[in-house]
């Protein structure tokens, strides 16, 4: 496969515990769609994505199927997630076959065509990437019984689809596993074992992952319907 196409590894395996909702927040239904799909059919309208990896739990499948039917077999890979993040992103680089991967939150359903295809282009170039934004608000740290202060000119919050070399995040992962280390950002992993420097590309604070009820409230009406939550 050359580094003329990518695959996509979108995770909607999470246990959405803080979303107040009885079931995965991912196949909460907006316009007809359950959220997922919203980023899945903007990766499917990428000429140079070659192949989406949709990773997720087991015990989920029958309605993973139910809301992807429609998908050419040859655009789409289903795959049983682990018991972390970092689990599920490994199981889905070893289904992909690209040199070139972009990892994305099925619960980022805000994300655009045009974000999608600067990361990639910023991968091309050999540099690990993701989508970010600099921190509008003052960020304290609390250490044991002090607060710090934290500049927020240097911080930024970094979202997905975050562009990875297959190999190479195969690797990281692989070596935090011998560690029993787990990273909640994929490419922290690349920073702390390859000394790797990610670009972090302009993103949008509209590009938010639903987490808590407020966003999904928040998602809901940006899509264009009121909800009753």
């Amino acid at each position: 496969m050359t580094n003329e196409r990518f695959d996509a590894v979108i995770l909607i395996a999470g246990s959405s515990s803080r979303s107040q909702l009885s079931y995965n927040k991912n196949f909460y239904v907006i316009r007809g769609k359950p959220v997922f799909r919203y980023s899945l059919d903007e990766f499917l309208l990428v000429p140079q994505c070659h192949k989406i990896i949709l990773v997720y739990r087991e015990s989920e499948k029958k309605m993973v199927e139910s809301y992807t039917y429609d998908i050419p077999k040859d655009k789409l890979e289903l795959v049983i997630g682990g018991a972390t993040r970092q689990d599920s992103v490994y199981q889905g680089l070893l289904a992909a076959t690209s040199d070139l991967i972009l990892i994305h939150d099925g619960a980022r359903p805000m994300i655009k065509k045009a974000d999608i295809v600067t990361i990639y282009q910023e991968l091309k170039k050999g540099y690990p990437c993701c989508l970010g934004y600099k921190a509008q608000d003052t960020i304290k740290e609390m250490k044991e019984e002090h607060v710090i202060t934290l500049d927020r000119q240097k911080l930024y919050l970094v979202q997905t689809p975050q562009g990875v070399n297959r190999k190479k995040m195969i690797q990281a992962i692989e070596k935090a596993t011998k560690e029993n280390y787990v990273a909640y950002d994929d490419l922290s992993l690349l920073e702390k074992y390859f000394g790797m420097n990610p670009n972090i590309i302009a993103g949008s604070p509209y590009n938010l992952k639903v987490t808590t009820i407020e966003d999904i409230k928040y998602i809901t009406k940006n899509l264009g319907v009121e909800n009753d939550l």
